[in-house]
């Protein structure tokens, strides 16, 4: 709908429809795609230091995991983009993450070793 509305304020409604047609499409193929006996849980880590910036049931994120068959790490955070602690992450259990920085990955790997999901 938003996508929609931009196109006709903008003037390029084509260009608009072009694209919603194109992710109502992906998003027909996810749903007819073979899905995991187990519900697998992700986490988007967009970066951290002390805290973890994440994205809560709120947050684009959380449609795009549960649109790929998945649920969210932080899906009980009541918020868009926010925060959690390295605690809060660990204790999601998460199978698997998107990170927003490259370059952080190698330190999350660092914090993050010895928890059980990752496996070396």
């Amino acid at each position: 709908m938003d996508i929609a509305n931009f196109g006709k304020i903008t003037g390029h409604e084509d260009t608009a429809d072009s694209v919603v047609k194109d992710l109502d499409s992906r998003l027909d193929a996810l749903k007819k795609a073979p899905q995991a006996d187990k519900v697998p849980t992700a986490f988007v880590f967009d970066s951290g230091s002390d805290i973890v910036f994440t994205s809560g049931k709120f947050g684009a994120p959380q449609a795009i995991i549960e649109a790929a068959g998945g649920r969210n790490g932080a899906e009980e955070v009541e918020d868009t983009w926010t925060t959690v602690s390295w605690e809060q992450l660990a204790a999601s259990n998460y199978e698997g993450s998107a990170c927003g920085e490259a370059k952080s990955f190698y330190q999350l790997a660092l914090r993050y070793v010895d928890i059980g999901c990752i496996e070396h």
